[in-house]
């Protein structure tokens, strides 16, 4: 569709405060724009939010049981780039998550027991938009979600 400038900062960071306790954090800026052709220069790129930031903390009970909280952030991103729908957009969002693991060992295998949530406040938005022949179709992103696993190391 034409040329883009995209400019952005990432940054990522962990801190231990104690042996059971991890909290990390991570942003994201961009700036991504138009570069050509002049009819869309300037304009922002779709499904590009300027800012997204993905937090997490966990605590560690003894060895075996670990619980831990999140949240994700994205603001504001633009659907469409063209003047007319310039007011069509995906308004920012956070969302939060918890999860809970168990770990233990079944003779020599260790097996990692896990319970996630994401989402848990059930917010609504697009996770994004592709162009088709009709316009943009949208992609709604899953509501509250919930996951089970198991991992078994050798």
């Amino acid at each position: 569709m034409g040329s883009s400038k995209r400019d952005g900062i990432e940054a990522y960071t962990n801190w231990y405060p104690t042996q059971n306790i991890s909290i990390q954090l991570a942003y994201t800026w961009s700036n991504f724009r138009y570069s050509s052709p002049d009819s869309i220069k300037n304009q922002v790129l779709p499904n590009s939010p300027e800012h997204q930031l993905c937090g997490d903390a966990s605590y560690r009970f003894a060895r075996h049981l670990e619980v831990g909280i999140g949240c994700e952030m994205q603001s504001k991103w633009y659907i469409y780039t063209d003047k007319i729908h310039s007011n069509v957009y995906q308004d920012g969002f956070f969302l939060y998550n918890a999860r809970i693991s168990y770990d233990f060992k079944i003779s020599h295998v260790k097996v990692i027991a896990s319970f996630f949530m994401k989402n848990l406040n059930d917010t609504q938005y697009i996770a994004f938009t592709e162009p088709d022949p009709d316009g943009n179709s949208y992609q709604p992103a899953a509501r509250r979600e919930i996951f089970f696993s198991l991992r078994f190391r050798f």
